[in-house]
This record gives C-alpha cells, structure tokens and sequence, in this order.
C-alpha cells in the first residue's frame, strides 16, 4: 500500500496492513500467518511525515546450527520520521548525524510504501543468531545428522582436524 504524503489528513490517518509479501528467496523468515501492522501516519511541521505504529507476527527461522524451522514472534512499536532527499541536508548529514535523527528516513518522493516499511520491521526485528533452542548441538560435520535426535556414529578422526598440531606443541 502506498501512501502520498498529499493523502494524510491534518489531523493524522490510520492504516491497517494484515497481508504482507515476503519473498522467500530474499528473506531469512518466513510468515506464519497474516501480520498485524497498525499505523498512524501524521504531518511534521518541516513537511516530513511521522509514522508510529504497532507490528505483530509470527514467523519461521531457520536454526543457525541445525537447520530445523523455528516459530518466533514478532511484537514491536515504531516510531519512524519520513522526509523527501534534499541534496543539501545529505551533504550536512555525511559530516555528522544525531541521535535524533537515526529514525529519521530519507525517500526520493513523497510516498511511502507501508507494505515495504512492515518487511523492514519485521527484518529489524529478528534476532542475531537464530536457535531453536539454547543448548542446540547443530549437525555433524562429517555426515550431515541432526545431532539434537541422537549420535551420528561418525567417529572423530583426529588425523583430519586441522588443529590436531596445535594439539601436539600443546604436549
């Protein structure tokens, strides 16, 4: 959904997103469900537009280590300032940029696409390392077995790990 800046009201206007699309090929998550993306969507007094709204949804991760899907849920606030590039203010902006001015975006017109804002926050919002569980023993180098449901029965040979050597200047 896209949204003109010449659209919102003066008095702010609300928006509701429950279908977004994600392309499985460029993200690391999958939807587990519809999303839940409410907004209010208001003019600045330099003309930008602030946004602040609520996102919710739950979707699937691949575990670094083992490679099983995992359900994570997504619930977040935001509070984002748009504003149309002008070419002066990037030049002040690459010498130095505030705090303030971290939630502040930059777009080449004065249109914002919700949909893409709701994927942007749901990517911001995933965790760093994803693990299906703390204590995830991942999968066997040598023979690809998910070493969470039992032992491969790969035997460790020593003679092919790299840092055997260090092991004997050790002794």
């Amino acid at each position: 959904m896209r949204v003109l800046f010449s659209e919102i009201s003066s008095t702010g206007s609300r928006y509701r997103i429950d279908v977004v699309n994600v392309s499985p090929v460029d993200k690391s998550f999958r939807l587990q469900g519809p999303v839940d993306f409410n907004c209010t969507l208001s003019i600045e007094n330099g003309g930008g537009v602030l946004l602040q709204g609520v996102i919710a949804a739950s979707l699937l991760l691949r575990c670094d280590r083992c490679l099983d899907m995992v359900a994570f849920q997504v619930q977040s606030e935001m509070s984002l300032s748009f504003v149309v590039e002008d070419g002066d203010r990037r030049q002040i902006k690459d010498i130095e940029l505030p705090v303030a001015d971290l939630d502040i975006i930059e777009l080449s017109e004065p249109v914002i696409d919700l949909e893409e804002v709701a994927v942007q926050q749901l990517d911001f919002n995933l965790p760093v390392k994803h693990l299906c569980e703390t204590g995830c023993r991942g999968i066997c180098s040598g023979c690809g077995v998910n070493l969470n449901r039992g032992d491969c029965g790969c035997s460790e040979d020593v003679g092919n790990n790299p840092f055997a050597v260090l092991a004997e200047l050790k002794e």
